[in-house]
């Protein structure tokens, strides 16, 4: 192999690597896997799950986490101008975003941010994660 290709190879990782992760590290929330979520939830009532898939996936063949709220990513912005300061009390609360994987989520984490929630959250991937770790969801 010449350098060239190796170039090429290194540079096609990268950015593979930099639209995968590059929205995670933006986002300005913090990571959980679905047992710290799942380990919350039934500890605390001071939480949010917000589920930014389609109405479709939410209730689809992977369900949701139980006691979630479906609001598709395509609707944030306009829910948080039109909750606006109903949503004052609710900016310290801890907020879990999630989605199928995490790609999702983490979007919608950074307008979290940007709106002035405290303690946002990205569930680390996602439903398939949640499914396949066994933990229990609602269709």
């Amino acid at each position: 192999m010449d350098n060239r290709t190796i170039f090429a190879l290194i540079a096609t990782l990268a950015v593979v690597l930099a639209i995968r992760y590059l929205p995670k590290m933006l986002s300005g929330a913090k990571h959980a896997i679905p047992e710290d979520v799942e380990k919350h939830l039934k500890e605390n009532n001071e939480i949010a799950i917000i589920d930014v898939r389609s109405e479709g996936e939410f209730y689809g063949d992977l369900g949701h986490v139980p006691g979630s709220i479906n609001i598709p990513i395509q609707q944030i912005e306009a829910k948080l101008k039109e909750l606006g300061d109903k949503l004052e009390g609710m900016k310290e609360e801890t907020l879990y975003v999630v989605c199928r994987t995490d790609t999702r989520a983490s979007m919608a984490a950074r307008t979290f941010v940007k709106a002035g929630f405290k303690d946002v959250r990205i569930m680390v991937g996602g439903m398939v994660r949640w499914k396949r770790d066994g933990l229990s969801s609602t269709s």
